[in-house]
């Protein structure tokens, strides 16, 4: 498809830069944070599988989770078609800590325990100061225009 007909079907999806879906709960935040530190991949998995897809309404995968405890800043390029529906979610488990998300040149901070879609297609980039310790949780989901779109 040419670029104008690809950017016709890419505003029918109606994918804003960012977008929140909701908060997890406290007591899945703490076992979370607590199997981040053993480094029990398979506990933290099992919880966001049971809790993140009731959030956002959709099935998740591509998940990871990791604790930062030094500057960070991670840059992401859009090297993904405009036309895939496949899109990256982002969970901030850190109560004191607010970390920014930068897409497309606009900042948002990232509030602590909520679920937040970030539109992939456009450069996007999460800094963070190193006090205290980042919990960082992101996976992927598949855009469906009727459920997520406002």
């Amino acid at each position: 498809m040419s670029r104008i007909v690809d950017g016709q079907v890419y505003q029918s999806y109606r994918m804003p830069l960012l977008k929140t879906f909701g908060r997890m709960n406290e007591k899945s935040i703490q076992a979370l944070r607590m199997h981040i530190d053993l480094d029990d991949t398979a506990a933290v998995e099992k919880i966001m599988m049971k809790d993140i897809p009731s959030i956002i309404n959709a099935d998740i995968n591509d998940i990871t989770a990791e604790k930062i405890t030094e500057q960070y800043s991670l840059d992401r390029s859009s090297g993904r078609e405009m036309l895939s529906l496949t899109c990256k979610f982002y969970v901030n488990l850190s109560p004191n800590v607010s970390p920014k998300i930068i897409v497309d040149g606009y900042t948002f901070p990232m509030t602590p325990n909520v679920v937040t879609f970030v539109n992939d297609k456009f450069p996007h980039s999460i800094t963070y100061d190193n006090h205290p310790a980042l919990y960082l949780l992101s996976g992927k989901f598949e855009w469906v225009t009727d459920i997520h779109a406002d």
